[in-house]
């Protein structure tokens, strides 16, 4: 089966200090991936490292650089000032 999200061995340092170490990670096609742990323990992160993880296969990813979409205003939602 083909592997969407494969992370081997990563670690991850913020100001020096490791936030992250060793992860392995792999998500074969048509899996499901849970990160669970108490707030800020950086379940987060390894998503951010792959970025398949977020965005299914059939939708390129984002271009970092693009500016952030916007909701359309829903016709009858007042207008802001």
């Amino acid at each position: 089966m083909e592997s969407v999200v494969a992370l081997e061995g990563v670690t991850v340092r913020r100001t020096g200090r490791a936030i992250l170490a060793e992860v392995d990670w792999t998500v074969q096609a048509g899996q499901h991936s849970a990160a669970l742990g108490p707030h800020g323990a950086g379940q987060t992160t390894p998503r951010r490292l792959a970025p398949a993880a977020s965005h299914p296969a059939t939708t390129p990813a984002p271009d970092p650089r693009a500016p952030p979409l916007r909701a359309p205003r829903h016709p009858t939602a007042p207008r802001r000032r």
